[in-house]
């Protein structure tokens, strides 16, 4: 705009000593005049510096400059750059992101309607806790789906994983979680951060197995019981109880992530261990970003009674970090059905993507899928090579293919076979075959005899 310009020049000039204090600038005819602009545009440019105290207006005798700390120089670079950018690999098997396919036109159709409905969804704040539609749209979910009895007063809308997290350090202070390891890790330094130790616990064919030491010493564990991240195990029922009579009679808390859970492609999905806590000791944890979108920044924690009268005297400044609109648009999502179709359809493609790994790395010797048949990712063991996890990801790196080694989710090496953590729900499947060819290459598999094959 014309007028910012002037304003811009002026005050330059004036912070860098080419227009001193008390110096008398030309008339706004006189401006206008030099300048092609309108009286208009010269007086706004005048009245915003006179409001900031560049200069002062005398009546009858014009505009004046005011005493000022002279800049002597303007900054030639910024000290804080923007963050660049990771530059995207031509095939990326990582562990991060969803299959592209979203129902935007379903998504768009409920914004609309809610905003039909309702517009103070974008002028007025809501409850702390989040919309109450969409929590009574989640407990209506936990129960049908999960089996888990929850009330909407104890279901809290977060923008993270890492957004609920810091809010349990705020209600249980100081504190030390055991953490699966290998394990979800990408929250480490943020428990630094907040003087939370986390103690590595060790991982059997149950689940997670806290040591007697591990028990007395950790206030909280963290567990991914219904697919292990990332050795894709199931806790098995009897771990389940051991772990809630831990918890009950040491009075500690569980923290259950149920990350992916809905994404099981062969047998009924498996009840968390919330729907069976009844001592209520489980603070049960879920996101919508592999379920959605991550782009919905949406997740939500069901706290006990004990914390959530803890949360009741939390400070008033706390208050939900999403979006009104997007937390409404959702819960219609979820209410209409749109949600269990969408999840429904995921689940038939990324067990088409699966399957595709699985067949593929059935054709070597030297290839092992570890886990269950669910998930968005796999582990892939690979044997007899005499590449290290690094060398072949840095192989393919320098191929544009991304790869995830198991190193990057354990607290405490172990001695084991090179290993990948293999995300395929971003991935298409024309990118899952040009990983398969490319992997071949890097570790030079040769394929099983057909009759190897047959038997």
């Amino acid at each position: 705009m014309l007028y910012l310009q002037l304003y811009n020049e002026i005050k330059q000039r004036i912070l860098q000593g080419q227009l001193n204090p008390g110096e008398k600038l030309a008339s706004k005819r006189q401006m206008a005049k030099d300048r092609g602009v309108s009286l208009n545009t010269i007086t706004a440019s005048l009245d915003q510096l006179a409001a900031e105290g560049y200069i002062e207006a005398i009546q009858r005798k014009g505009y004046f400059v005011l005493s000022q700390k002279l800049s002597l120089k303007e900054p030639n670079q910024w000290q804080l750059s923007e963050i660049e950018a990771e530059s995207q690999p031509a095939i990326d098997w990582r562990y991060k992101g969803v299959d592209p396919e979203f129902p935007v036109a379903t998504w768009k159709k409920i914004t609309m309607e809610c905003l039909n409905q309702d517009a103070r969804y974008l002028t007025e704040k809501g409850s702390k806790l989040g919309e109450h539609h969409l929590r009574e749209t989640i407990a209506t979910y936990l129960w049908n789906a999960k089996g888990i009895k929850a009330s909407p007063s104890h279901i809290i809308i977060g923008s993270s994983t890492e957004n609920l997290l810091l809010l349990l350090v705020k209600l249980i202070g100081k504190a030390k979680i055991g953490v699966e390891d290998p394990g979800f890790h990408r929250w480490g330094d943020f428990l630094k951060a907040n003087q939370i130790e986390q103690i590595p616990i060790e991982l059997d064919q149950e689940g997670a197995n806290p040591s007697p030491t591990d028990k007395k010493e950790m206030d909280l564990l963290y567990v991914t019981p219904s697919y292990q991240f990332p050795t894709g195990s199931i806790m098995t029922i009897g771990r389940k109880q051991e772990l809630l009579e831990w918890a009950n009679q040491d009075d500690k808390w569980i923290i259950e992530d149920e990350y992916n859970g809905e994404f099981r492609y062969q047998g009924k999905p498996i009840p968390p261990l919330k729907a069976i806590d009844s001592h209520d000791h489980v603070i049960y944890l879920q996101s919508f970003s592999s379920l959605i979108s991550p782009a919905l920044r949406i997740s939500f924690i069901l706290l006990p009674d004990s914390l959530l009268q803890k949360f009741k005297e939390y400070p008033y400044y706390f208050s939900c970090p999403v979006p009104r609109l997007t937390q409404n648009v959702l819960a219609q999502f979820m209410a209409g059905g749109h949600f269990t179709r969408h999840v429904n359809r995921m689940r038939r493609k990324y067990a088409k993507k699966r399957q595709l790994l699985e067949e593929w790395a059935k054709n070597f010797d030297n290839l092992k899928i570890v886990g269950t048949n669910a998930g968005l990712h796999l582990l892939l063991e690979i044997h007899a090579t005499t590449l290290s996890e690094s060398k072949i990801v840095e192989i393919a790196k320098k191929r544009s293919m991304a790869l995830s080694p198991l190193a990057d989710y354990e607290l405490n090496k172990k001695r084991r076979p090179a290993s990948l953590v293999v995300g395929y729900a971003r991935a298409d499947f024309n990118e899952l075959e040009a990983g398969m060819k490319l992997l071949e290459e890097i570790l030079n598999l040769k394929k099983r005899e057909l009759s190897d094959h047959n038997d």
